[in-house]
């Protein structure tokens, strides 16, 4: 059987004294044979950690971060670069679903779309740092762009 766990980043020893006590089933490590599930849970603590982090500073793959309710930096951390393609690979499963629903297109021709655009392009320039932003941030220059024919 394999089994999947909702998590953002890899784990290779399960920590107990990380999980929360009062999780449904008590303190553990949650495991799924469902695979959308863990990947639903994994991109729900992404979805959180962007809201409660607010990146202030970025130098070379160093990214600063602070608590949106403290200027007191919160952590120093060095992004690898597989997690900042996890970043934009995300991001663009959520922009081609925005394509299919706002455009109607069909998967082929969202991403056809996506792929061949300036947005795309500057997606994937890590030193715009856009990859750290919100998919709908970044869908709003896609729109502009498909639009206007300019990009924002």
């Amino acid at each position: 059987m394999k089994l999947f766990h909702g998590s953002n980043i890899e784990i290779h020893v399960p920590d107990l004294s990380r999980s929360k006590p009062y999780k449904d089933f008590g303190q553990g490590f949650y495991l799924s044979d469902n695979y959308l599930q863990a990947e639903e849970m994994a991109m729900h603590k992404v979805d959180q950690l962007r809201r409660r982090i607010k990146i202030s500073q970025r130098e070379n793959n160093s990214i600063f971060l602070r608590d949106r309710k403290s200027p007191q930096l919160f952590e120093e951390v060095m992004i690898k670069q597989e997690q900042i393609q996890f970043l934009i690979e995300e991001m663009t499963r959520e922009i081609i679903i925005y394509l299919m629903q706002d455009f109607g297109y069909d998967m082929d021709k969202a991403f056809e779309i996506f792929y061949n655009s300036d947005t795309f392009e500057r997606l994937n320039n890590i030193q715009s740092g856009l990859y750290y932003q919100s998919s709908g941030y970044v869908y709003s220059f896609l729109k502009e762009e498909l639009l206007t024919g300019k990009v924002g």
